[in-house]
C-alpha cells in the first residue's frame, strides 16, 4: 500500500492551478486517503453529496479509478502524487484553453485530497466534511 504526504500534493496541485483559479483554505480537516473508490464514494455521499446514477467507468486515464454521479460531479483516486497532480495540471489546460474559442470556459470546483479529485460545480459545500484544499478554475465564469 502507497500512502503520499497530502502538503506537497496539495501545494504543487495549488501552484499548478494558479493563475486562472481561486484558493480557499477554510478551516477543514485533513483529507483523508481513500484507498478505493468505494471508499470515497463513500465518504462523499457520508458528507452529504448526492450521487443519484453512479457509474464507475474508469475515464480519467491517470487515475487509479473514477467514476461520475450522473449529476456533473466526477470522483476519482491516485496512485501517485504525481499522478494527482497531471491530472490537476490537465484540469487546469483543458479548462484555459476551451472547447469553443469564442467563449470563456464554464467554471469548476475542485476539492483536492491526498489521493483523490472531486469534480464538480458544488463540491464546495463537501470541504468542511471531508477536507482537501478547494480550488476554483476560471472563478469569473458564471456557475
Amino acid at each position: 500500500m502507497r500512502i503520499i504526504s497530502v502538503v506537497p500534493v496539495l501545494a504543487a496541485a495549488v501552484v499548478l492551478l494558479s493563475g486562472c483559479a481561486s484558493s480557499t483554505a477554510g478551516s477543514a480537516p485533513k483529507p483523508a486517503s481513500h484507498q478505493t473508490l468505494d471508499a470515497l464514494k463513500s465518504a462523499y455521499t457520508d458528507a452529504g453529496g448526492r450521487c443519484p446514477v453512479w457509474v464507475e467507468d474508469d475515464d480519467i486515464q491517470a487515475a487509479a479509478q473514477s467514476g461520475t454521479c450522473g449529476d456533473g460531479v466526477t470522483l476519482s483516486t491516485y496512485w501517485t502524487a504525481a499522478d494527482l497532480v497531471g491530472e490537476v495540471k490537465l484540469l487546469r489546460d483543458t479548462a484555459s484553453s476551451g472547447d469553443d474559442p469564442g467563449s470563456a470556459p464554464p467554471k469548476t470546483e475542485v476539492l483536492i485530497g491526498a489521493n483523490w479529485l472531486l469534480t464538480g460545480r458544488h463540491v464546495r459545500q463537501l470541504q468542511p466534511k471531508l477536507g482537501g484544499q478547494l480550488v476554483v478554475i476560471n472563478p469569473a465564469a458564471s456557475s
